[in-house]
């Protein structure tokens, strides 16, 4: 999750000078607004803000939510099956 938006990132990146990872448009957002200043924890750093895609992050999430919707759909086809006849 995205520590500014709070929600499941799609474009995980990186902010150098801190490591943390945000995602792209809620930390360029950010970086607009308090310059040279990390995000979640609001400390300065020197220089022009450099920010690069998680990679490994981003295939994390996308093999989560490959897995979430195959559990969900296993759960659907289960309670169809154990419905009885008057539900």
């Amino acid at each position: 999750m995205c520590p500014i938006t709070l929600e499941m990132m799609t474009k995980p990146f990186m902010l150098v000078q801190s490591g943390q990872t945000y995602e792209k448009k809620a930390l360029q957002y950010a970086l607009i607004e308090q310059p040279n200043r990390d995000p979640l924890t609001n400390a300065a750093f020197e220089g022009e803000a450099q920010i690069v895609p998680n990679h490994a992050l981003r295939k994390a999430i996308e093999q989560w939510t490959e897995i979430q919707a195959k559990v969900s759909d296993h759960v659907k086809r289960y309670r169809r099956q154990r419905r009885c006849c008057c539900c």
